[in-house]
Parts: C-alpha cells; sequence; structure tokens
C-alpha cells in the first residue's frame, strides 16, 4: 500500500483454512501478530516479505506496529515507511478486500522547492481511497483527493467529536457536529473524539486519546470488502428497530423515561414535558422529567449509522467525496460540515469552501469537496507552532466531515402521571348498642381512587376509644387479610368484630365508641400513599328494664274454712328481656300459712307475661278478723348487664262473712212430740263459728200447766 505510516497501527486481515498471511514493512517488523485464537504467529521470510504458516481455519489475523519515533528523527526515512498487507491464497495469489484498520496513521514525507517552499511538489501528495463500514455493515466510499499530511490520521466513527455530558447522574454523549482545533479537545476537555492528537511537546513519543467512549469505529478497508468476508464481520445492514419508551412515575411531580432498544448507530433526540435530550452511542437510557401533568413525548431519530470521517492533522486536501454504497441511501453522496467553532489567528483562512454545509452539499465530483490547500503555508517549517508563523487550514486540528445513511424515523406517544390515591370508608352495623350486645361489627372499605394499581393494601386501624386495654392491635382488629393489588375503581373490604365488649365499652347512655382507621397502598412506583382517617361510631342506648305484678284472688269473700287462690301475674314491661324472675310476698295476715308461689318459668321475654299461683286456707279467726289480705312484688334481673329490676307491690283481700241461720215458725201438733213454739217466746240466735245456740225463755200464761 502506498500509504507511509508513522505511529501505532493496528491491521486486521482476515484469512481463511489453507491461505496465509502476508506483510511487508521494508525490512521493519511489527510488534506483534496474532492468528485467529489470538495466539502469537512464527513468521517466516517469504517472496521478499514476511509470511505466516497456512491457516488452519478461519479467522482474523492481527498485526500491530508501535514504532519508536523521537522528536528530532520522526520525519527521517526510518520512521515514515510504506507498508503492504496482504492475505495470500494457497496460489500465492493476493486476495483484495480482505485489510482493514480502525484508523489509519500516514507519514507523508512531502518535499518541496525552496525556491517557492510553500507550493509542494505533485508527486508529495496522494489519492487516499477507503471503504469505511459501520459495525451493523452500512458502507461508505470514501475519496480524499490530493491528501498531504505529514503527520496525519483518519478515523471514522458514528457520532464524531462528542460533548460528554452528566445529567440525572449518566454521562450523555452529545454529537457536536462539528470541527475543533486540536489543543481544545484534548484528554480533560470534557470533548470526546477518536484521534491521536498529532502534536505535541518535544518530549512527545505517541500520544492519542485514551477516553473515546461515544459512538463506534467504523471499520477503514483499504480496498472494497471481499465478497466471502462472513456475516460476523461484515453484517448485512438492519433497519432501524422501534425501541420502547416506558415512563415511570417516581412521585412529587417526577417521572422517569426508560428507553431501550436503542440503535447505538444512529442519533436520538427525546423531547418531553419541554425537556430535549441527545443521545447517541448507546442501546439503553433514562432519563428523569418533570411530570406535573400529561406528558406528550416524542423519539427521533434523524438518521442511523453516520458517518463522521475525522481528518487529523492534515495540511492538506484537494476535496472529500464519500458516498453511501448500500442501506436506504445507497448512491447519495450528500455530505455535511461546520467548521465554524475553529479558531483564527495563527491558521490561514480556507477560502476554497465554505465555513460551513449544514444542509448539505454533493461531494460526488471531480475535485470532491470540503477541501483545503496550504495558502503559500510551507507545513515543513511549521513544526512547532511558532507564534510568527502561519499554519494551514488542517493543521493541528481536527476537522469532521459526515455523511448520512439509514432512515429517518420518529415515534411519540403520551404519558398520564401517576396519580396514586387510596380512600378508606369505615362503617359500624350496630349504630347503636345495648346491654345484650357482645360485638360490634366494623367494615372498612377501601377504595383505589387513583389511576394506577395499587399494592399490598391494608388496614391501620390504630385509633380506638371503647374498652379494649390490650397491647396487641390484631387482638383488637382481627385483621389478618392483605389486598395483594387493587386495580383503580376497585375496592377491598374487610370486616373487624371487636369482642367481647367489656365493662368501659358501656358508658352513660348516649356516649359513643368511636373507630378510626386509614389505609395504605404502594404504586408501581414505589409510593406509599395512605388515605385520610376514616371513622364511625356506635351509641350506647342503655336498656331499661321494668316489671309489673297484679295480684288477685279467687274469692271476694271467704267463709271460715274457705280455701282462697292467689294469682300473680307477673309482666316484663321494659324493654330487655328478664331472667330470674320471681315472686316476693310482702306481707300476708291469713292465719293458716300460705303455700309457695309457683310460677310457671324464670325468664320473661319483653312484654311476655306469666301467672303465678299460691294458695291458703281460712278459720274463724279469719272471720273474726274480717278480711285475709295478701301483698307482693316481682323481681328480676335484666340480660346483658344483669341490672337488678323489681315491681312495686300489688295486694290482693278476700272479706271474711258469718253464715246465716234461718228459723222456721210452726203450728203445735196434739198428741205429738217436736218443738212448741208458744207465741209471746222470745228467741235469740247467736250465730258462731262452731254453730248457732238458741236460747229461749218461757213465758207464764194463764194457760201454762206443764
Amino acid at each position: 500500500m502506498n500509504m507511509p505510516t508513522f505511529a501505532p497501527d493496528v491491521f486486521y486481515v482476515y484469512v481463511k483454512k489453507g491461505e496465509y498471511l502476508w506483510y511487508n514493512f521494508q525490512g521493519r517488523q511489527p510488534s506483534y501478530v496474532l492468528d485467529g485464537d489470538g495466539n502469537a504467529v512464527n513468521m517466516t521470510t517469504w517472496m521478499g516479505g514476511m509470511a505466516s504458516p497456512y491457516a488452519p481455519r478461519d479467522g482474523v489475523y492481527q498485526i500491530g506496529y508501535d514504532p519508536y519515533i523521537d522528536h528530532d528523527n520522526r520525519y527521517a526515512s526510518n520512521d515514515q515507511f510504506a507498508w503492504n498487507v496482504q492475505a495470500v491464497d494457497s496460489s500465492n495469489h493476493t486476495i483484495l478486500g480482505r485489510v482493514w484498520a480502525d484508523k489509519v496513521f500516514i507519514g507523508q514525507r512531502l518535499s518541496f522547492d525552496w525556491d517557492n517552499p510553500a507550493t509542494p511538489k505533485p508527486d508529495s501528495v496522494g489519492e487516499v481511497n477507503l471503504v469505511a463500514v459501520s459495525p451493523t455493515g452500512y458502507r461508505y466510499q470514501v475519496n480524499a483527493k490530493e491528501y498531504g499530511g505529514i503527520q496525519s490520521v483518519i478515523a471514522a466513527t458514528s457520532s464524531g467529536i462528542n460533548k460528554v455530558v452528566t445529567k440525572d447522574g449518566q454521562d450523555y454523549c452529545e454529537p457536536s457536529y462539528q470541527s475543533y482545533d486540536d489543543w481544545a479537545i484534548r484528554d480533560g476537555s470534557g470533548y470526546d473524539a477518536y484521534a491521536p492528537n498529532g502534536i505535541e511537546t518535544d518530549t512527545w513519543v505517541k500520544h492519542y486519546r485514551t477516553n473515546y467512549k461515544c459512538g463506534e469505529r467504523y471499520k477503514l478497508f483499504f480496498s472494497t470488502p471481499a465478497a466471502d468476508i462472513p456475516e460476523s464481520i461484515l453484517p448485512t445492514p438492519q433497519a432501524l428497530g422501534t425501541p420502547t419508551v416506558e415512563l415511570k412515575d417516581l412521585g412529587n411531580h417526577k417521572a422517569q423515561a426508560v428507553i431501550t432498544g436503542l440503535d447505538k448507530f444512529a442519533a436520538y433526540t427525546f423531547n418531553a414535558a419541554g425537556k430535549e435530550t441527545t443521545v447517541q452511542g448507546k442501546t439503553s437510557v433514562t432519563i428523569n422529567i418533570d411530570a406535573d401533568q400529561a406528558v406528550n413525548w416524542s423519539l427521533k431519530a434523524a438518521s442511523s449509522n453516520e458517518l463522521h470521517l475525522m481528518m487529523s492533522d492534515v495540511e492538506m486536501l484537494g476535496g472529500l467525496t464519500i458516498k453511501a454504497l448500500n442501506g436506504p441511501t445507497a448512491g447519495d453522496a450528500t455530505v455535511y460540515w461546520d467548521d465554524t467553532s475553529l479558531t483564527s489567528g495563527r491558521y490561514v483562512e480556507n477560502t476554497t469552501v465554505p465555513t460551513s454545509a449544514l444542509t448539505g452539499v454533493n461531494s460526488d465530483t471531480a475535485t470532491g469537496v470540503h477541501g483545503w490547500n496550504s495558502n503559500n503555508v510551507n507545513p515543513i517549517l511549521h513544526r512547532e507552532y511558532a507564534v510568527a508563523e502561519k499554519a494551514t487550514y488542517g493543521d493541528g486540528r481536527i476537522i469532521d466531515t459526515w455523511a448520512r445513511s439509514g432512515e429517518a424515523r420518529e415515534w411519540s406517544g403520551s404519558f398520564i402521571p401517576e396519580t396514586p390515591s387510596i380512600s378508606l370508608v369505615k362503617t359500624v352495623t350496630e349504630k347503636t348498642y345495648g346491654d345484650t350486645d357482645t360485638q360490634l361489627h366494623w367494615t372498612y372499605t377501601a377504595t383505589n381512587t387513583g389511576n394506577v394499581p395499587l399494592t399490598n393494601v391494608h388496614i391501620i386501624d390504630d385509633t380506638y376509644d371503647g374498652g379494649y386495654t390490650g397491647t396487641d392491635p390484631d387482638t383488637v382488629n382481627a385483621i389478618t387479610k392483605t389486598c395483594d393489588t387493587v386495580q383503580p375503581g376497585d375496592t377491598c373490604t374487610w370486616e373487624n368484630i371487636v369482642s367481647p365488649l367489656v365493662d368501659a365499652d358501656f358508658p352513660d347512655a348516649g356516649k359513643t365508641v368511636t373507630n378510626t382507621a386509614k389505609t395504605t397502598g404502594v404504586s408501581p412506583a414505589g409510593i406509599t400513599v395512605t388515605s385520610d382517617p376514616s371513622s364511625d361510631s356506635s351509641t350506647y342506648v342503655p336498656a331499661k328494664p321494668a316489671i309489673s305484678i297484679e295480684k288477685t284472688v279467687d274469692k271476694p269473700e271467704f267463709h271460715s274454712g274457705d280455701k282462697l287462690a292467689w294469682t300473680f301475674t307477673v309482666t316484663n314491661t321494659g324493654d330487655i328481656s328478664l331472667h330470674d324472675v320471681a315472686v316476693v310476698e310482702d306481707s300476708y295476715n291469713g292465719n293458716t300459712p300460705l303455700s309457695d308461689v309457683f310460677c310457671p318459668d324464670t325468664t320473661l321475654a319483653v312484654g311476655a307475661s306469666m301467672t303465678c299461683t299460691a294458695t291458703s286456707d281460712t278459720d274463724d279467726t279469719d272471720i273474726r278478723r274480717g278480711d285475709v289480705t295478701n301483698t307482693a312484688h316481682a323481681t328480676g334481673i335484666s340480660d346483658g348487664r344483669n341490672r337488678n329490676v323489681e315491681s312495686d307491690q300489688s295486694t290482693a283481700k278476700s272479706i271474711g262473712k258469718v253464715t246465716p241461720v234461718t228459723v222456721i215458725p210452726q203450728l203445735p201438733m196434739t198428741g205429738g212430740t217436736g218443738i212448741v213454739v208458744i207465741a209471746g217466746i222470745a228467741i235469740i240466735a247467736t250465730l258462731s263459728v262452731a254453730g248457732m245456740t238458741i236460747a229461749y225463755k218461757r213465758r207464764s200464761t194463764e194457760n201454762d200447766e206443764n
């Protein structure tokens, strides 16, 4: 190859099984030679150069040359030399299109007419032809006409010179789409360019950038790539894939766009919520954005597989032609440049081309475009940037000329920020409770009122002003259920039973027991939301136990020896059932004992009655007293709270009566016996309990002879 090198180069050669590698570096030996497996290769002299053994298998060989260059001898003949690298078949035929590099160092020895030193001799410049191939298989034909570079470098990447910026804790490569003075973008400047500096101090041996991390390097073939190079080296161009844009809500009006499936050979611009971010050289990226409300976003790929041809320290260039060889823009030779960032001062102006061509110009012309001449400046004399001397337009600069292939595409969508929220309605079934209640049933209904699902939805129930005095909330709450996922608009319901009620739960009438709770859930973004408190109360309405008794006797009047039947009608006149119902005798004045009171039951439902009975006998004493009186009251105990209750007294009375004796008068009977009623005899009858005694006194008459 008539392309002298001067600095570290690595040549790659595809060698198939049965072929061999051959090179000639004008008697100089490379630093290393590796076969397709990465093993060192023993080279032997062959046909004016060095040859490898026949390759045992297909693979990519590497030849690394790292010459020593000192300042005083950097232009000496032993530092700049032609080279030739080939893949050769078993018939010793050279196979073209098998050799490439990812950067090309060119060291030309320009000769000058010292009577007119600004004009180099025609045979000191040449034409450089390369085929640049992207890692995805897009190809560009590069033709640099009248190329003159004493110590120059050609490199091709997908993004050119980048400004490395940090946003949201991530480094982004922002393609500058500009040319720069070499000194302005060296290590530490914040710029990133894959090209050696090419110029340094007197102690310079070799200096090239090691921090290149933006974009991808292109393969630079020295002739049209051979057709038998495998897909793994020269892939078939692929259409631009469809990326995935997922926006996640971070809460507090912040969102995060996670973009995956990017083509690192495409330049993207992401716009959302007024924020624009340029992304290139990455397959995925995360971008923080503001998301106060619905956000419309767009992702644009202006093109894919751009070629940025960067020429470093090229003193003269007649012109460039760059033409796409495949892909959607095959045959297109439009190129672009922007040299407006180059400084003036010691540099001569480029009077042959415009400063920029951002709208693109056709480079497929006889002379090419974006070239520059020496403008009567001798680059040999300007070796160390002497201030008093002028420099050629391309001297000590990295000039970027780019072309576009691939396709322009755009994707868009909208994002509604997560607005997670949750509400709770807590109710108690028993709005009031009384003495017999032993449980209060609390119902919790949590509703997802946001626009995203909520997980781990559960209850926080820590405010209960009833009588429970335990320390374990679960004992009160009895809530073990957690809803794993509640969709927007859906609900989750729990029931909590406080049981048993204790004394403190039965305050004064009209007082309430209140239970307050909250509910929480977690959004997909990990945001925990909590509802407003919800409460409900149950009012204590104490029971009003009451009992009545009505006492009666079956005989309002009695005669000595009669039996009296006493009846007690006991009624539950309250609003709660009673137990242990009984009749209590308060007083009884009969002469004979009263029997025990018999009641058919000891319980009374609300409004129910029962009849209890007792009996007593009567005698003459009761007759002489005049009556038999009985007074009693009823007692009971209310259910639930066991409140004692008793009735008013009730009295029944039976009046004693003397049994009358009737005397029937009769006429005297002659000649017989019997009672003789004599006129004029006074009869006195006295009633007694035992019987009736008749006392009489005969009156003397004239006719009374017996």
